[in-house]
């Protein structure tokens, strides 16, 4: 309980500070996220990621994942600062619950899923990628879609408080079906990239038809086409017989 009071008096005297951190750091985290968003949609036009490319968005997932830790203990300390206040806001409560989700989130995805980041190719055969590496790929668009949803979540609660209304549980229901909406949306593009790559790769390798050498061509043959251009230009040449006059 000493404790307790302790914190609360500690957060209550740095609450400006508290809030600095927090709008800084939701800022950083919020602008970190659109940025991977745009630069992973814009790196998979030509289907896979190279080294330049997967190490961006690993140096921007390290800012985002830093950016969270910091909105996750400003934000307990705007907590305990004032209780009262925010234990009476359910926009704050859904608020810190989608910086939960996006810092478990981050933490998978930035120490599991970023160092095979390069690996995100589409344009190799069903032969040569094993399942593992296919559910891996599955679950890195899955985490793409919690964190753009529970980013924009925690921005339109902190931007549009007016706006929202409604009570915890509801709120946390609309959570909850736009994350398994966009999960799913997720899956659904892994799938049409994966079938849109392979059926490149399969127009890839469809056999070009080669120009064939005048010499290949038999010798008949080249007369007999040669006879024929040079009747149809005597033919096209030739004047027209003229019209007989009728006696009058």
């Amino acid at each position: 309980m000493e404790l307790l009071n302790t914190i609360v008096e500690f957060s209550t005297q740095h609450k400006t500070y508290f809030l600095a951190f927090h709008i800084l750091s939701v800022v950083v985290g919020f602008g970190g996220a659109i940025f991977v968003d745009i630069l992973f949609i814009e790196f998979l036009k030509d289907l896979e990621l190279s080294q330049k490319e997967a190490s961006i968005l690993h140096l921007l997932s390290r800012i985002m994942f830093w950016s969270l830790l910091v909105i996750l203990v400003s934000g307990m300390g705007l907590y305990f600062g004032n209780m009262e206040k925010y234990n009476a806001s359910p926009g704050f409560m859904l608020k810190m619950l989608a910086v939960l989700v996006l810092t478990i989130n981050g933490f998978f995805l930035h120490f599991f899923l970023s160092p095979v980041l390069m690996n995100i190719s589409f344009t190799q055969g069903p032969d040569v990628i094993t399942r593992e590496f296919r559910i891996l790929r599955k679950i890195a668009f899955a985490m793409g879609a919690i964190s753009f949803v529970s980013w924009w979540t925690a921005f339109f609660i902190a931007m549009f408080k007016a706006l929202v209304p409604l009570q915890f549980v509801p709120m946390l229901m609309m959570y909850f079906c736009v994350l398994l909406f966009a999960v799913v949306t997720s899956q659904l593009a892994e799938i049409f990239l994966t079938w849109h790559a392979h059926r490149k790769m399969k127009a890839a390798d469809q056999p070009v038809a080669q120009p064939v050498a005048v010499e290949d061509i038999p010798q008949e043959t080249l007369q007999a086409e040669a006879k024929s251009t040079v009747d149809q230009l005597l033919a096209e040449a030739a004047p027209l017989p003229a019209e007989e006059e009728k006696p009058e």
